[in-house]
């Protein structure tokens, strides 16, 4: 293992949520990582030679045991960073927590990013195939982004040959064709993680931008998952989630295809997102948005409306910015 690929180990290890350290091992942080984590403060004071020794090199695992989900993340998160110029700019702590983190809130810990590197490997490829053709060297995140919230739904699609009210309910490869992923309403918690929303070809709108987010770090783009626990301060009024991409010094939000209801994208004038309002961010208002976090060194959490007394998944609240914004639509 390479000092890139000990330092981004050591970082999610030191930054795992509190109610995933019982699974260390199964996520990856095998043998020599069973310790409770060191301090986010006091990693930070750590010199580079002794977080290495901390984490060195993996030993053969017994037979019948793979890796976990943060160890393959690793090396193909940082396979971004040559692949994709669109990541040159990166700081590392922007890439460590918004390209290499494999986890938005409390979702299942699934292996997703091999499977969405593979879906998504040819559209990228072919991308910066055109741009060297035009001579052109430098490809826009706008473009990137744009690109896979346009075709990521049918690439991860389901394979059917006739549908129903709830979906495929018949499949002869012979005549099949791709239904893309689409929204179904109040799906969480039951269909949100990456893989159950491929599997069962739906979700609702945490699950459709959790595969969003998690589609954008695969290619290297840095994105986060947001939204509020409830409309003007009262759960009856409902919540939502959407996501943000870093772009240009500052975040800026949009939503998953599925949920928007056509091709999103971040050239799309704020205002014309439904949420974007006066009448959920104007005066008077109590509508609170927050950023779904990795670092624990942050002294907000990201509240979750399917698990309100959860409190330990780190969060940013981000509502000056949208009252800022939406309040003047």
């Amino acid at each position: 293992m390479d000092d890139a690929a000990k330092d981004a180990l050591y970082y999610l290890r030191t930054n795992i949520m509190s109610f995933d350290i019982p699974n260390l091992e199964t996520l990856g942080f095998h043998n020599r990582t069973r310790t409770i984590p060191v301090p986010q403060w006091e990693a930070n004071h750590m010199e580079r030679d002794q977080r290495h020794r901390m984490l060195s090199s993996l030993s053969a695992l017994p037979d019948g045991l793979g890796e976990g989900v943060a160890t393959i993340s690793v090396p193909l998160a940082l396979q971004t960073k040559t692949n994709y110029p669109w990541t040159d700019d990166l700081t590392r702590d922007m890439f460590f927590e918004y390209v290499l983190n494999y986890a938005n809130a409390n979702e299942a810990r699934t292996n997703w990013r091999p499977f969405f590197t593979h879906a998504l490997n040819q559209t990228m490829n072919l991308l910066l195939q055109q741009q060297r053709q035009q001579q052109n060297r430098t490809v826009e995140m706008k473009k990137v982004v744009k690109l896979v919230n346009l075709r990521l739904w049918t690439l991860l699609g389901q394979s059917c040959s006739k549908v129903g009210v709830n979906g495929c309910v018949e499949v002869d490869y012979d005549e099949s064709f791709k239904i893309p992923i689409w929204f179904k309403s109040g799906q969480t918690p039951l269909v949100y993680d990456p893989m159950s929303v491929v599997a069962f070809g739906y979700a609702s709108c945490t699950g459709i931008s959790i595969v969003l987010v998690n589609a954008l770090r695969a290619v290297g783009v840095p994105a986060r998952l947001v939204g509020t626990p409830a409309w003007n301060g009262s759960p009856e009024n409902g919540n939502h989630n959407w996501i943000e991409v870093y772009l240009e010094s500052q975040w800026h939000f949009m939503e998953g295809s599925p949920a928007a209801g056509d091709s999103d994208n971040l050239d799309k004038n704020p205002c014309d997102h439904w949420f974007c309002n006066r009448k959920s961010f104007g005066p008077g208002t109590h509508t609170r948005v927050y950023a779904s976090r990795l670092d624990q060194s942050v002294s907000d959490f990201y509240p979750m409306a399917w698990d309100p007394d959860n409190h330990d998944v780190p969060g940013e609240d981000r509502t000056d910015d949208y009252r800022s914004v939406c309040g003047q639509c």
